[in-house]
């Protein structure tokens, strides 16, 4: 057991680790720091000073309503406007579409998203249409219009305005001018008759709403009375249209409608009521008050003799400084609510060792700490490097830095009072559990415990959390093949047992490479996801695949009580050693925000610059199997 002055003493050495590293230290010797950029992976950045979630959504709602009433007049809501270097607007990449296609930024991100987890679903999700200009629907309105066998059926143009618009909006009517609308894979409605259309429509009935899209016209019926006819190809992005409908019934009448063949019977329908407002009334409903949390997962810290030797460089060969390290991906991490990652080295002491027994300065846990994670998971097989005391001392450490952490224990009284870890923060209550496949060099013995994989024990601590009333599982588990890019047969049958006992979602850790994500039914409301292996967070390991990871970026919302996945996406970095003086030095670099801003890093070199994209390029191929 720990005596007081053993709790003491590793506190006060955690506290002079942080006063060498922030202060003793000598400024380190390289030349090459910027301020650090803000990470695109991030995409709205969280305020850690709100008061509660109930603010969060506030701000968010708040956000879009100065976002409209910025950028949104009347020429913006007629769709008379120019796209061409028009900052209000980003171009569709082409693996999202076929055509030219231009939207608005927030919603494009939003799509992005979907597109990501729709795949991890094996459906594809194509942009076929988005912003249009009011020239580029009178194009489509009177094509309809033109059309000689519509002239003949209808001479009247009321009726024959009646007509066109089934599936036509008139020039200034349409959603398409605000961008926040978009068709997906077909106009036709026999497409969504095909087994492949029907698989696409049940995912996104299922799950598009978690991104912030629902079908705009969903049949006619006592709730949808008048307008367009159903159109399944059709989704808007709710957190801007509904706003957008709003200044549109501010700022346009019927009067502003026109410039078009057949334009005359806008003023003598009622058009802006039955068709601009004629849509799901879920589109027209307020947001429901529900509270989130994020969470962010990072994969395995290692501490190879390369990286121990770059920190003392980089502390002025007189502490060792691993702050560096984490520059570019803290604002990141920090805008998290929690921030968990897999802690695979001991803090045991000196000597300081890399592979096959590592023992890193306590100064790395110093350095996540400060870049953003205040959870680590221990169980893996690397925590009994140093036998049963340098686990007990690597659990001291953690405890005079209060940082949470959960999967190896000093003895079976500290596990049986914080096992499964309960986590409570934002109203959430989450339970962790963690597992190993087993320890490398020295198998644990009683009292110390290290949580084996044991479907048995497992089992019993699913059944636990549930009766310590969490209201969401997650499970971090250290399994599988090394440098494997499949997950393997086990992993699946673990995967299947966890969700069917109850766990909602699952990370994993070990193989040293990315592995795919992807959803498992279970028993519980909504299919389980299941994060194969998010690769290295920091290491010295150099070789394909295994140069960095990801961390995956999990938003949880709780309404009524109920707590579901909200959305998940996955921010990838690459790590980058490069030689300064005598050392190797490294920091990770978040490849998209590096794609979009490498103005903000400094100068990579072109064969560094090849390795990391084709870690991006390998990382997309392999989430997407």
């Amino acid at each position: 057991m720990r005596t007081i002055n053993t709790i003491h003493r590793y506190k006060l050495l955690c506290f002079a680790s942080c006063l060498i590293v922030v202060a003793g230290c000598k400024a380190p010797t390289e030349k090459r720091e910027t301020k650090q950029p803000p990470v695109s992976g991030s995409y709205v950045e969280t305020d850690k000073g709100l008061a509660d979630e109930e603010e969060r959504k506030r701000k968010s709602k708040t956000q879009n309503e100065v976002w409209i009433n910025k950028h949104v007049d009347k020429d913006f809501l007629l769709g008379k406007v120019k796209r061409k270097n028009n900052p209000l607007f980003i171009k569709v990449e082409a693996m999202h579409t076929e055509r030219d296609i231009y939207l608005i930024p927030p919603v494009y991100e939003a799509y992005k998203k979907m597109y990501e987890a729709a795949l991890a679903d094996n459906v594809k999700l194509v942009i076929t249409s988005g912003h249009r200009t009011f020239v580029e629907q009178v194009c489509e309105w009177q094509l309809r219009w033109n059309n000689p066998g519509t002239d003949m059926a209808f001479p009247n143009d009321i009726e024959k305005a009646r007509f066109v618009l089934q599936y036509r909006a008139m020039p200034g009517t349409s959603r398409h001018h605000w961008g926040t609308d978009i068709d997906l894979n077909s106009f036709k409605l026999s497409y969504f008759e095909t087994e492949e259309g029907q698989a696409v429509y049940n995912w996104l009935t299922k799950n598009a709403a978690t991104y912030g899209f629902y079908q705009s016209y969903t049949p006619l019926d006592e709730k949808r009375p008048a307008g367009y006819q159903e159109e399944k190809w059709h989704w808007s992005y709710k957190p801007l249209a509904r706003g957008m409908l709003s200044k549109y019934l501010e700022l346009i009448s019927t009067d502003d409608i026109g410039g078009f063949k057949g334009d005359v019977a806008a003023r003598k329908l009622p058009l802006i009521a039955e068709w601009v407002c004629g849509i799901n009334p879920r589109l027209k409903e307020e947001e429901e008050t529900s509270g989130s949390i994020r969470l962010i997962f990072a994969g395995d810290v290692m501490g190879h003799s390369t990286q121990i030797e770059g920190a003392w460089h980089e502390g002025g060969d007189s502490c060792y400084h691993f702050m560096p390290n984490f520059q570019w991906v803290k604002a990141y991490i920090s805008s998290a609510d929690l921030a968990i990652a897999n802690l695979e080295v001991t803090l045991a002491g000196e000597p300081y060792t890399g592979y096959p027994t590592f023992s890193s300065p306590v100064t790395l846990a110093v350095a996540l700490q400060d870049a953003g994670f205040n959870l680590l998971t221990t169980a893996n097989n690397h925590i009994m490097d140093r036998g049963a005391n340098g686990l007990a001392r690597t659990l001291d450490v953690l405890d005079s830095l209060e940082i949470s952490h959960t999967g190896s224990f000093r003895d079976s009284i500290s596990w049986q009072k914080a096992y499964p870890l309960i986590i409570e923060r934002n109203g959430f209550r989450l339970a962790l559990l963690n597992y190993t496949y087993g320890t490398t060099h020295t198998t644990p013995k009683p009292p110390t415990i290290v949580n084996r994989i044991d479907t048995l024990r497992m089992a019993a601590d699913l059944d636990k959390a549930r009766q310590l009333k969490a209201d969401y599982i997650i499970t971090c588990i250290h399994w599988g093949e090394e440098y494997q890019n499949q997950e393997n047969q086990t992993q699946h049958q673990l995967a299947n047992f966890l969700t069917r006992n109850g766990c909602h979602l699952i990370v994993g850790t070990h193989p040293h490479v990315v592995q795919p994500i992807r959803k498992i039914a279970g028993n519980t409301a909504d299919s389980a996801l299941v994060a194969y292996s998010l690769g290295n967070f920091v290491s010295n390991q150099r070789w394909r695949y295994s140069d960095g990871g990801i961390m995956l970026d999990v938003t949880l919302t709780k309404a009524n009580g109920m707590v579901s996945l909200d959305s998940y996406h996955y921010e990838p970095f690459w790590v980058h050693r490069y030689p300064d003086q005598n050392a190797q030095v490294y920091r990770l670099i978040p490849i998209n925000d590096y794609i979009a801003n490498a103005h903000h890093y400094p100068p990579i070199t072109d064969e560094d610059k090849t390795q990391m994209m084709q870690f991006h390029d390998d990382t997309k191929k392999i989430i997407r199997n």
